[in-house]
Parts: C-alpha cells; sequence; structure tokens
C-alpha cells in the first residue's frame, strides 16, 4: 500500500507504459505489486520489456523525492531510529524525532517494567 501523495507519480508511470504499449504493438501487461519499500515505490511489471523496467526505475527513484503523503517535494527520512522503517515526506509530514527527554523516559520506564517483573519473579516481562 502506497500513500496519496504518489497518485500522480503511479498515474503517469501507468500512462507511459500504456503508451509504449500502443507505439510498440505489445499487450498491456499485469501490474504486480505496487507498495513501499526502504521508503521508496516498488512497482512490478509483469511481462514487461526493457523499456518498461527503465520508466519503472525512474519512477522508484523519483518517489525518494516525493512525500507519500501529499505529493509535494520530500525526502528519504530514518531519523529516529536505525531499525525504524524509511519513508519519504516533506518537513510538513515529517514527525518530530523524540526529545531526549522522551527518549529518557523511555528508558526509565522500561527498568522499572523489567524490575517489577523481577520483583514477582517473572523471568521475562511480556
Amino acid at each position: 500500500m502506497v500513500g496519496d501523495g504518489w497518485f500522480a507519480l503511479i498515474h503517469q508511470l501507468s500512462r507511459d507504459i500504456v503508451s509504449i504499449c500502443q507505439s510498440e504493438n505489445l499487450n498491456i501487461p499485469q501490474a504486480g505489486e505496487i507498495k513501499q519499500k526502504y521508503g521508496g515505490l516498488r512497482f512490478s511489471v509483469y511481462c514487461g520489456n526493457s523499456e518498461m523496467d527503465r520508466i519503472v526505475t525512474a519512477a522508484e527513484n523519483g518517489s525518494e523525492f516525493i512525500c507519500e503523503t501529499c505529493g509535494a517535494p520530500g525526502q528519504l527520512r530514518n531519523e529516529h531510529k536505525a531499525s525504524a522503517p524509511m519513508y519519504t515526506v516533506c518537513d510538513l509530514h515529517n514527525p518530530p524525532p523524540l526529545s531526549l527527554h522522551e527518549d529518557e523516559l523511555a528508558v526509565i520506564i522500561t527498568k522499572q517494567i523489567e524490575a517489577i517483573g523481577t520483583r514477582r519473579g517473572c523471568n521475562e516481562v511480556t
């Protein structure tokens, strides 16, 4: 699933694929997955050709500069944690990073939960 901000990009890509098919007298290929992965668009085409592959790659690369939420200029981001998912958004749709205070609070709460579990004889906190 992708956000509405990439609609125009996907629509134009689809029109370009149809145009290639018409100019080369080809059947319109089946679109496979259309999803967001590693912050960018992933668009797979079954039974396409090298020209289609080229424009799909260009659209996928271009998606990393378009906000997936609103379509405004954006950038690929992964600012919060190394294990957090990547996404492409504009400044308006970029969630603010956790402040140091909130981050410290999360560590303290986690330690308290672990301590409570240990006092109760729990081997694992769930």
